[in-house]
């Protein structure tokens, strides 16, 4: 059931040294409507357009006038941006592949849509927006890749439109790991102060304009080194560009997002057609394996689950190469996903 990834992968710090944390080509013409967004933080940087709750900030990879080349969705996670596909995205397109990249609501470049409850909904909805934004036909399918946050929305998207999605790679996702009751209750006093109306919310995005970042906060899971000390200090930079925004967006998916309660929508997909594969690092620190593995292995006891050896949470940053690898053979059918 587990297969692990071939290839030297340093060793990241043993897991109970980690802290709990948030995880952190040729585009199209720009379509009527769009603008383009200021960027003085280091945010990924394609076009934009402007959907529904706002303006949707994108990149498609690859050469859309190729009707052979398939087309792959990335859903990043939170406190997350498209950057996190960067690498795995120019990796599909050497192997054949279109990949489309944006950023989530709330985060990157995207909009911060006001008065809006930032749950699963909220994200397939831009999903399935964006792709009709962009000329996609309706009925048209695609594969799927959500990591970790991002893996609980696509799961979302396969269970609503499960004919629409041609394959689903998840990497790292959320839903599994239990919370803590410090956290538990964090949650149930964030959902009661939005009932009451209280603006919690907003008082402590307010706040955090004035608090001074370390960077030691915003350090990736994976093994230190000097790269995993650039991302940090890119990611505090990200932060410090619009704390208030960035607050606001996490404390209101931690909210609304169910990030912990999302066992039914594996046991959902695992009970529809779609094919599903996995990749986790051993030592991730944010979704430890160990800590879902179990719910895995009863729901999807054939699909294919690619451990890479070592490697923490942030392991699309450091071997997206091998992660474009195995991606490419499983949409490809290869061998490689759920038997019935």
């Amino acid at each position: 059931w587990l297969k692990r990834a071939a290839g030297p992968i340093p060793v990241c710090p043993p897991a109970d040294s980690c802290g709990r944390h948030p995880a952190v080509a040729m585009a199209p013409p720009m379509q009527r409507g769009c603008t383009m967004r200021r960027n003085d933080a280091g945010f990924q940087e394609g076009d934009s357009v402007e959907a529904t709750r706002g303006a949707v900030n994108y990149k498609i990879w690859g050469d859309r006038s190729d009707a052979s080349r398939p087309l792959v969705v990335t859903i990043h996670g939170l406190m997350g941006s498209m950057s996190t596909f960067a690498g795995l995205a120019r990796d599909l397109v050497g192997l054949g592949y279109n990949v489309l990249t944006f950023d989530l609501f709330g985060f990157g470049l995207s909009d911060m849509p006001k008065k809006e409850r930032f749950d699963l909904g909220l994200y397939v909805s831009q999903t399935l927006e964006l792709l009709s934004l962009l000329g996609y036909p309706e009925d048209s399918s695609f594969h799927l890749v959500g990591f970790s946050m991002g893996g609980l929305v696509a799961l979302s998207l396969a269970h609503r439109f499960p004919k629409r999605v041609q394959r689903l790679l998840l990497i790292a996702p959320a839903g599994l790991v239990q919370l803590g009751a410090m956290q538990r209750a964090g949650i149930k006093a964030l959902r009661a102060s939005r009932k009451l109306r209280l603006p919690v919310v907003s008082m402590f995005a307010r706040l955090s304009a004035n608090r001074e970042v370390d960077v030691d906060d915003f350090e990736p899971d994976m093994e230190e080194s000097s790269f995993s000390k650039e991302l940090a200090e890119r990611n505090a930079q990200m932060f410090r560009s619009d704390p208030v925004k960035y607050t606001k967006a996490w404390m209101k998916c931690v909210r609304d997002m169910g990030l912990a309660n999302g066992a039914w929508l594996y046991e959902s997909v695992a009970a529809s057609p779609v094919e599903v594969m996995f990749i986790w690092g051993d030592n991730d620190c944010v979704v430890p394996l160990g800590e879902a593995q179990d719910t895995l292995r009863h729901h999807f006891p054939t699909a294919p689950v690619a451990v890479f050896k070592g490697a923490g949470h942030a392991l699309l940053a450091q071997f997206h190469g091998k992660a474009a690898a195995l991606t490419a053979s499983f949409l490809a059918g290869s061998g490689l996903g759920r038997r019935r």
